[in-house]
């Protein structure tokens, strides 16, 4: 079974539920104050791990309280291989605020040190995945070295039009973090899929075939009420790199198991994907 490299953030986050943002000077009273592990790739990877899937992990930590939470959290997953940087000062923390109609906005509350993390130390194989859920230029070295031992890229939305111009095999993300109006087809030289998700709106996906540009639209799966959005794409993407590797079908599978899975994930409070034990119990019986 190939191995799945997760490479990226891991962060602690405190959460806060508010009515409503505020308007500059403005005030709102928060409720609910609570602390739990989070940060995407971490999030992704914890997704994963919990659905049979060899997963490893790349990121960092700090020195602080946080840091030791963080690892233990990780230490208690199904993760088969950590491959964590401890570095001086604190660990990864954000600020999540959560509005009455579940969705998050987040603040930073340390800098990003990913420049920091690499795996070009790590031993990969020609059949592993490595997953760069942020795409930063500093981890060209890394792509290169995945590519040169043959392994499959997956990369964020940000590689799109991140210097240098980078090739991978998917590039997947929200489209709230890419250009306004940019259309993904001109990016297929680079990229065999690219994948854009859009919330509510469901999600796209593209790719050519006989060079022709072919467009899939998954809708979002409905659900009672939507609690907290901080997971959703966390666990979008953990559905369809699970289904990427296990599934028959590789086109339609991935879009429909991420999109189950984040509709799970919008329908609960937390950071991290819900159990894939959960999301089996909702998944089509045809699948």
């Amino acid at each position: 079974m190939a191995r799945v490299w997760i490479v990226g953030p891991l962060a602690w986050d405190t959460v806060l539920n508010v009515s409503h943002l505020p308007e500059p000077g403005g005030f709102v009273q928060g409720s609910g104050l609570m602390g739990r592990p989070g940060g995407t790739a971490a999030n992704v990877a914890v997704g994963l791990a919990s659905a049979g899937v060899k997963t490893g992990f790349a990121g960092y930590v700090g020195q602080d309280e946080l840091s030791k939470k963080l690892l233990e959290s990780l230490e208690s997953s199904e993760i088969e291989s950590l491959h964590v940087k401890e570095l001086p000062g604190e660990a990864n923390h954000v600020l999540i605020l959560i509005d009455g109609k579940g969705e998050r906005t987040i603040v930073g509350l340390t800098d990003d040190r990913l420049d920091q993390v690499t795996i070009r130390d790590v031993e990969l194989k020609p059949e592993d995945y490595v997953v760069f859920v942020l795409w930063r230029s500093h981890f060209l070295e890394d792509l290169r070295y995945a590519q040169s031992v043959g392994c499959k890229i997956i990369v964020g939305i940000e590689a799109l039009q991140e210097e240098p111009l980078i090739s991978a095999d998917i590039c997947i993300g929200s489209g709230s973090d890419a250009n306004d109006n940019f259309d993904p087809s001109q990016y297929l030289d680079r990229f065999e899929r690219i994948v854009i998700t859009g919330g509510a709106n469901g999600a796209k996906q593209y790719w050519r075939e006989n060079g022709e540009v072919k467009v899939l639209h998954q809708p979002a799966i409905p659900v009672q009420e939507v609690v907290d959005t901080t997971g959703a794409g966390d666990s979008f993407l953990a559905g369809y790199i699970k289904a990427l590797i296990d599934s028959v079908d590789k086109v339609n599978n991935p879009m429909l198991i991420g999109a189950h899975w984040s509709a799970l994930a919008v329908s609960m409070p937390g950071s991290q994907p819900p159990d894939w034990s959960l999301v089996k119990e909702n998944l089509p019986s045809s699948i």
